[in-house]
């Protein structure tokens, strides 16, 4: 066994001391935190540790006769992605020494014939470990092979070749030399892009070459590798590709309304785009609108259909026909009197329409409604809302909205609606507490869906005021319930997030029970919601329990709402912390983890990833992730 490696033994000292300065009321880090410290720096000390978060040994396989020595490395990389060797600072183990002898600091001798597998391990905060091939082999002729043997490509495209050692004595498996040989073509046809992979570049034909060199003792005997071996490459004239796209994918108008929809033609062989609607024969599947021809329809009656372009090609070398297809949705007026459940998307019954829907093309930032003061008046206890229609959803959505007069009420259009707005008078609490903090208008915005909640007035309990708290350290349990109510809204309701699936009470229980130690803690309100998000893999405990009542940090946060948007296009790309004056506080498991776009910082140019999170700022990620959902 290698001693523990100086900067290690340090690290542990080091994380003690930390451990007994932390103040006592503070949440302390986890050890993930501590494996990211940057530079040391005290009396006498200017330290940077590198604490390895994974490792690879290479090469994956190697082969040798008995009597021979095989070397392997073993690299490490740290959360930042920097590569140190660590060949001489792990442990080095082997699966048989029956077969091979180690030698130590990554050498292997061979033993007997036959193949095992060895492995090095790193011990940082968790024992790393990677796993590797040998072979041993008894003394023969060995040959270079390349597979395929013949391949044939396009212009632009890749072809990957591998090269193999063979023993024609015994036929042992391929050894991979395809990373240490060095690689040739005949013909400037492909470039070299890589260890046996060649990008074509020009149409012709060549030898591809891969020539491997090296040392092995064979018995008392010491003998050169020379090996060489070919193989062939083909390289063709691009394929021309045409196609047909109709735009827009999807539009949706009002009887009456026209919609003009068009045909371009593309092709591969200059990158061109062509505009071929008036050369296109128009096809609608249903008769809810008219036909007028090259690519203008109007909406005749209420219905879902698609409309169908088809160009006619002059060129026996393709298609005689291209065609592409769009969605047509004709409406009268979304509906608002009498409206199913889920129809309406906000968390308290007894919606009175005050107006007719309207339909605005560009209503701008904020935009003023009028509705029927005296229909209001007749129903007490309503509060004047603007809603718009989502398409995506087919469902009423409110905005953040606030009465100007009698009969007159401001929207906010945070997110550049357009289409059909109306008045709702709806039964709705309103927050006392919330004027003039910088997150009014998206804590209004969020009351309005059913996303926050407040609390009891103490002064009138039965009012329908209450304070809404953003200034409030916002919990787990309630966070991951926010979310879930975004993503499916509330058990029952139609789902807007295909991973979202609520269960019985019962299912809930099982699923809770078997992921966490702390289930019993998980309040009623807040299990379908908790049980839901980690069925959907969206959520994950600590360790083995939930802690539902742990403050939820910023880092935290991010990455749940990240989670979220995992599948949603625009938020694949993981941000890049490293740039924040404290990213040595990020836990290294969370690099990677936040997506772009989902979380930022403060005006001194720091993070702050494991402070808690207050409800204004958690308000703030969830618009986030409504923005993602189309929402």
């Amino acid at each position: 066994m290698k001693k523990r490696p100086f900067y290690l033994s340090l690290l542990l000292i080091i994380g003690m001391m930390a451990m007994l300065l932390v103040p006592s009321g503070l949440a302390a880090p986890g050890r993930a935190v501590a494996a990211d410290l940057g530079p040391i720096v005290g009396p006498g000390i200017n330290l940077q540790l590198f604490i390895p978060v994974s490792i690879k040994v290479t090469p994956s396989s190697q082969s040798i006769p008995v009597g021979d020595t095989a070397s392997y490395q073993c690299t490490a990389y740290n959360a930042a992605g920097l590569a140190r060797d660590y060949t001489e600072s792990c442990e080095w183990h082997i699966n048989s020494e029956a077969i091979a002898a180690n030698l130590g600091d990554g050498d292997f001798q061979g033993v007997n014939t036959g193949s095992t597998k060895i492995w090095a391990t790193v011990e940082a905060y968790d024992l790393l470990s990677a796993r590797v091939d040998i072979i041993v082999t008894e003394p023969g002729e060995p040959k270079l092979v390349i597979e395929p043997i013949s391949a044939v490509i396009k212009v632009g495209e890749t072809q990957q070749y591998r090269a193999y050692l063979r023993n024609t004595l015994n036929d042992y498996p391929n050894t991979d030399l395809t990373e240490q040989c060095e690689w040739a073509i005949s013909q400037p046809i492909a470039d070299l892009v890589g260890d046996g992979r060649f990008k074509g570049t020009d149409p012709g034909a060549a030898t591809i070459s891969a020539h491997y060199q090296s040392t092995a003792t064979l018995a008392a005997l010491v003998a050169r590798l020379d090996l060489t071996a070919q193989a062939r490459l083909k390289v063709e004239e691009e394929a021309v590709k045409m196609w047909l796209e109709v735009i827009p994918e999807s539009a949706t108008i009002s009887v009456g309304e026209k919609q003009q929809y068009h045909a371009i033609l593309h092709n591969s062989g200059d990158d061109a785009a062509q505009d071929v609607s008036e050369e296109c024969s128009w096809i609608i599947a249903d008769n809810i609108a008219d036909n007028i021809g090259k690519g203008l329809f109007e909406g005749d009656v209420e219905g879902s259909t698609t409309v169908k372009a088809v160009y006619a090609l002059d060129d026996r070398l393709l298609p005689d026909t291209l065609s592409d297809t769009a969605k047509l949705i004709v409406m009268d007026r979304p509906p608002t009197e009498n409206l199913p459940e889920g129809k309406m998307i906000d968390r308290q019954p007894g919606y009175i329409p005050l107006c007719a829907p309207q339909k605005l093309n560009d209503p701008g930032d904020q935009f003023f409604m009028d509705f029927d003061q005296g229909l209001m008046d007749s129903n007490p206890n309503r509060y004047p809302k603007v809603f718009y229609w989502n398409d995506t959803y087919q469902k009423w959505v409110s905005l953040a909205s606030y009465p100007v007069s009698s009969g007159k009420v401001k929207a906010l259009n945070d997110g550049d609606y357009n289409g059909w707005f109306v008045v709702m008078g709806c039964v709705q609490p309103k927050f006392t507490d919330t004027g003039g903090h910088w997150a009014e208008k998206i804590a209004n915005r969020m009351n309005g869906l059913g996303l926050l909640e407040g609390y009891p007035d103490p002064i009138n309990p039965s009012s329908l005021t209450r304070p809404a708290g953003l200034e409030r350290i916002i919990i787990r349990s309630e966070l991951t319930a926010a979310v879930a109510r975004i993503l499916g809204l509330s058990p029952g309701d139609t789902h807007l997030y295909p991973t979202i699936t609520y269960m019985t009470e019962w299912e809930n229980d099982q699923i809770l029970q078997s992921k966490y130690a702390d289930a019993a803690q998980i309040d009623a309100w807040a299990r379908p919601y908790v049980a839901a998000m980690t069925q959907a893999g969206l959520v994950k405990g600590k360790g083995d329990r939930f802690a539902p009542n742990d403050q939820m940090t910023r880092i935290e946060a991010a990455i749940m709402i990240s989670n979220a948007l995992r599948d949603v296009p625009g938020f694949g790309t993981p941000a890049d912390l490293s740039s924040y004056a404290d990213s040595a506080d990020i836990p290294a498991w969370a690099f990677g983890q936040v997506a772009q776009g989902t979380i930022s910082g403060y005006p001194d140019g720091t993070l702050r990833p494991n402070q808690p999170i207050k409800r204004s700022e958690a308000l703030t990620l969830l618009l986030t992730l409504l923005r993602g959902l189309g929402w």
